[in-house]
């Protein structure tokens, strides 16, 4: 799992991402303190009202796995021949990812939300 500081700026900046965040028991997030998990007692904060500040203090890192399925395809195996065809189509850019996060981070987001990353923020 990638917590480096160049990816925890990435997820920071992902708005459309962090948007969608549903927290489960055992996710990956920043905050201000450092890294830690979603715990239950976090998890039952975000099923009551008190969810929106928990979501609102923290940055969540996907997984790897998660990342896969924001992007929806239709089998494992569709979903690595897609990131194939992509990093062939974009091998500089794709080689500057230091982590299968980053670069399925990457993927997802010009996949689904036609940005790029440009050293500081996601632009279109």
């Amino acid at each position: 799992m990638d917590t480096t500081k160049k990816y925890i700026k990435q997820c920071e900046k992902v708005e459309e991402i962090q948007k969608e965040w549903q927290p489960s028991i055992l996710d990956i997030f920043h905050y201000t303190n450092g890294l830690s998990y979603v715990t239950t007692e976090d998890f039952y904060k975000c099923v009551t009202n008190k969810g929106i500040y928990f979501k609102r203090q923290k940055t969540w890192l996907p997984y790897q796995d998660q990342l896969q399925k924001i992007v929806q395809v239709l089998s494992p195996v569709a979903g690595i021949h897609e990131l194939n065809w992509w990093i062939n189509d974009n091998w500089t850019y794709a080689m500057s990812c230091h982590s299968m996060e980053q670069l399925w981070l990457f993927f997802v987001m010009e996949k689904k939300y036609k940005k790029t990353w440009d050293g500081k923020d996601w632009i279109k």
